[in-house]
């Protein structure tokens, strides 16, 4: 019975993973075409943290991609500027900051009816940090 019991619990926790785990990956890509309509990137992986009422999406891309994400970025049209006193640096993910104070980073800031958004785009570490907000 042990044995058929720790299958059931293994089989149970695969499949727990695999649906949640996509929906987070899903939502992650939905929330970076939202935010960053017409960035087109190939992903490479994407996290997520809570902490303090703040979910993070943290998106990291291939290098074959970096161009186009620091082209996407820099273009003054998009409104994406230098940030260097935002409230991000104390966000971590596997107790370590997912965004260091030295690294080069420009990010914007979108309100919503319940918070905001800040989406970061951190060139150092080619990572894309989506940043949600509540009141």
């Amino acid at each position: 019975m042990f044995k058929s019991n720790l299958k059931l619990i293994v089989l149970m926790s695969a499949l727990f993973f695999i649906v949640f785990g996509c929906q987070f990956i899903t939502e992650g890509k939905q929330k970076l075409s939202h935010y960053c309509p017409g960035l087109k990137i190939t992903i490479s992986g994407i996290s997520y943290a809570f902490s303090g009422g703040r979910g993070s999406y943290i998106i990291d891309y291939e290098p074959s991609s970096q161009q186009a994400v620091r082209a996407y970025f820099e273009k003054q049209d998009n409104g994406f500027a230098e940030e260097k006193d935002g409230d991000f640096y104390n966000i971590e993910l596997d107790n370590k900051p997912i965004i260091d104070r030295t690294d080069n980073i420009l990010g914007k800031t979108f309100k919503r009816a319940k918070g905001n958004t800040e989406v970061i785009f951190n060139e150092t570490t080619r990572r894309i940090i989506i940043i949600e907000n509540s009141n």
